[in-house]
C-alpha cells in the first residue's frame, strides 16, 4: 500500500489503509466501536505488526499497532501467510509491517485540512528537507490532530500524532538517523460489543446500524511514544550492515459498560444485562534488529544473502479491576434496553482497583537466515531458516506482598524452517512454490489454568505471478493449505479457566483457499487495485469450527 495511494484515497488511519488490503477482513463483531478492529487473512487472527521491520508480540496484549495514524507512515507492506523467515514466530494469516517516513533531499511541505460526514476535522502538517546547506542532515517533522463522531450514535474520537526524524550521512558510506513519535487515541462512548441478532420469539431484530449498546461514560483511551536509532553502512555496492534500536512506552485506560443479550424481548425490551469493568496497563518494549545484505558470484551470478539477529525485551503491567459477575454492581438486568441504546445513562460504579497488579515479561532472542541462489537463468531457489528463543514469564503482585511468579512458555533453539522456488515462464509470468513453518507460543488457558501448548504448523502454497509495462502492472494467483496444531478455541462464552480468563482448548485444525489480485498502473493517470480471497478454516471433523469469528471467508477488495 503505497503513499500515493493513501494520499489519493484519504486513508488517514491503519484501519482505513487495510480496509483496502486484498485478503484482509475486518472482525467489527469483536469489538464494535471499541479501541481495536482486530483483523483475519486465511481464515486466521492477524496478529503479527511490524514497524520499519521491528516485531511487535503477538501475543501480549497493548503491543498492536491498530489504531496508529498514518500521518508518521510512508506505506505499509503486507504478507499474507505465515511469516516465520521474518517474525520466528508468528500465527498463518499475515504480517503487517508498518514503514516510517523519511527525510528528502530537497524542501517539501504539505498542509491538509479535512472535513467529512459525522462532524469530522482533520488537520496536517508535514515538513521536510535539509537542515545545512550541503544536505548531509536532514529532517522531516509531520503531526496530525483529528475529532470526528461516527455513524454509531453517542460515540466521539479524538487522534493526536507528532512525528520527528533527522537523519544524517556521516561518511559517503554512513548512514545514521534517529527520531521519536507520539500517538494518542481516546473513544468516548464506545462499546465492547454490538446488539442482539433476534428476539426472544426467534424473529430477527430490526435495530438501527447505529445503535450502540455503550455507556456515555464508557472510554477507550491509548497513547505511545516511540524513540528509535538506526544505522546503516555500505561495506561496498553489493554488501551493507543496519541496525534499528527502538524503544517503546505506551499506555491504555479502558473502562466500558455495555448491554448484552442473547436475545431480547421484542415488546418490553428486557433480557439484557450490563457488562462492565475496566483494563488498565503499561507495556514497554526495547528492541534491536541488526542485518547483513549482501550480493557473491557462484555459477557466473549474482547471489543473494541476508542473515538477521534480533533480540528483544517486552513488559507489560496491569492492575486489576473488578469484573462483571451476577448479581454485582457491573452486571445488573436492564428493564429497557431501548431507552439504553437511546440515552446511553447508566451511573457508573466504583472502578477502583482491586489491589492485585499482573504483569508479562518476555525474552527473545533470534538468528536467521535467508539464501537466493540461481542456479540458472530462469530459476531461483530460496532457503531459509531462523532459530528462536522465547522466555515468557507471568507475574502478579497483591499490595505490597513480594510478586508471584510463574513461567508461561520456554522454547529454546525453535527451528523455523523456509524454502520456495521460483520459475520464470516467459519475460512477464513466473511460477513459484513454497513451505513456511509455523511457530506461535500462546497466553491463552485451557481449563485447569494451564497455558495452551505453542501453535505450530506448515503452510503450502503454489502461485502465478505477472508484471507489465515495465513492472508497473502487476497480476497474482495462488492456492494454499494450512495445518495447524494447539489451535485455541473457546469453550464457550461463559466458561472460564480458574483466573477468571476465558477458557480454550487446542485443536487440530485446516485452512484451504485461493486469492486473486491486481494492482498497478493501467495508463497514465489511471490506476487499478483488487482482488477476491476465499479461504475456509476447518477443525478435525472437516466441519467448520464453532466460536471462531469469520470461519469461512470470501472477500473481494477493490
Amino acid at each position: 500500500m503505497t503513499h500515493d495511494r493513501m494520499r489519493d484515497q484519504a486513508l488517514t488511519n491503519l484501519d482505513q489503509v487495510l480496509e483496502q488490503v486484498v485478503g484482509i477482513e475486518p472482525d467489527r463483531r469483536s469489538a464494535i466501536g471499541g479501541d481495536t478492529v482486530g483483523y483475519y487473512a486465511r481464515g486466521f487472527a492477524v496478529q503479527n505488526y511490524q514497524v520499519d521491520g521491528v516485531i511487535r508480540p503477538g501475543g501480549l496484549y497493548g503491543f498492536f499497532e491498530d489504531t496508529v495514524d498514518m500521518i508518521a507512515y510512508d506505506r505499509i507492506a503486507v504478507v499474507r501467510g505465515p511469516s516465520g523467515l521474518m517474525t520466528g514466530t508468528g500465527t498463518p494469516s499475515a504480517t503487517i509491517n508498518i514503514i516510517r517516513k523519511k527525510p528528502t533531499e530537497t524542501f517539501q511541505a504539505n498542509v491538509l485540512a479535512k472535513t467529512g460526514s459525522w462532524d469530522l476535522y482533520r488537520m496536517e502538517a508535514d515538513v521536510a528537507g535539509p537542515l545545512i546547506e550541503s544536505g548531509r542532515i536532514r529532517g522531516r517533522l509531520a503531526a496530525a490532530t483529528q475529532v470526528n463522531d461516527t455513524f454509531v450514535d453517542r460515540e466521539h474520537i479524538k487522534r493526536n500524532a507528532i512525528y520527528g526524524i533527522v537523519e544524517a550521512d556521516v561518511t559517503d558510506a554512513t548512514r545514521l538517523s534517529a527520531g521519536i513519535e507520539y500517538q494518542k487515541f481516546d473513544n468516548k462512548g464506545a462499546s465492547r460489543g454490538g446488539v442482539p441478532l433476534f428476539y426472544t420469539d426467534g424473529s430477527e431484530t430490526d435495530l438501527s446500524r447505529s445503535t450502540n449498546s455503550g455507556t456515555n461514560w464508557s472510554n477507550f483511551g491509548r497513547d505511545s511514544l516511540n524513540a528509535f536509532v538506526s544505522l546503516e553502512h555500505f561495506f561496498t555496492d553489493d554488501w551493507r550492515v543496519k541496525v534499528d534500536v527502538e524503544h517503546k512506552n505506551a499506555s491504555y485506560d479502558q473502562k466500558f459498560g455495555y448491554a448484552y443479550a442473547g436475545a431480547i424481548d421484542r415488546n418490553t425490551g428486557g433480557g439484557a444485562s450490563t457488562y462492565i469493568t475496566r483494563f488498565t496497563g503499561d507495556v514497554k518494549m526495547d528492541a534491536v534488529n541488526a542485518s547483513l545484505l549482501g550480493a557473491f558470484e557462484l555459477f557466473n551470478r549474482k547471489q543473494e544473502l541476508a542473515l538477521t539477529v534480533f533480540h528483544a525485551s517486552y513488559r507489560s503491567k496491569a492492575p486489576d479491576y473488578p469484573i462483571w459477575h451476577s448479581g454485582s454492581p457491573y452486571r445488573e438486568p436492564i428493564n429497557n434496553v431501548y431507552d439504553f441504546y437511546a440515552s446511553g445513562a447508566w451511573p457508573q460504579p466504583d472502578l477502583s482497583s482491586t489491589g492485585m497488579t499482573n504483569g508479562n515479561h518476555v525474552d527473545t532472542t533470534a538468528i536467521s537466515g535467508v539464501l537466493r541462489i540461481k542456479p540458472v537463468d530462469r530459476v531461483s531457489l530460496i532457503l531459509g531458516t531462523r532459530i528462536t528463543n522465547w522466555d515468557h514469564t507471568r507475574w502478579s503482585k497483591n499490595g505490597d506482598n513480594p510478586k508471584t511468579k510463574s513461567r508461561a512458555t520456554k522454547e529454546t533453539g525453535v527451528i523455523t524452517p523456509y524454502g520456495g522456488l521460483v520459475v520464470d515462464l516467459t519475460d512477464h509470468w513466473s511460477a513459484y512454490a513454497s513451505y513456511t513453518n509455523v511457530f506461535e507460543p500462546q497466553s491463552v488457558k485451557n481449563l485447569s489454568g494451564d497455558f495452551l501448548k505453542p501453535l505450530e504448523g506448515n503452510n503450502y502454497e503454489l502461485g502465478v505471478k505477472a508484471a507489465y509495462l515495465n513492472g508497473r502492472l502487476n497480476v497474482s494467483a495462488a492456492i494454499f493449505q494450512m495445518h495447524q496444531r494447539n489451535y485455541p478455541v473457546q469453550e464457550g462464552f461463559q466458561v472460564f479457566a480458574p483466573d477468571g480468563s476465558r477458557a480454550y482448548r487446542g485443536e487440530k485444525v485446516k485452512a484451504n483457499g485461493y486469492e486473486l489480485e491486481i494492482g498497478g498502473q493501467l495508463l497514465p493517470g489511471w490506476q487499478v487495485a483488487g482482488g477476491f480471497t476465499h479461504a475456509k478454516l476447518e477443525g478435525t471433523e472437516r466441519a467448520p469450527l464453532s466460536l471462531t469469528r469469520i470461519p469461512e471467508m470470501n472477500r473481494p477488495g477493490f
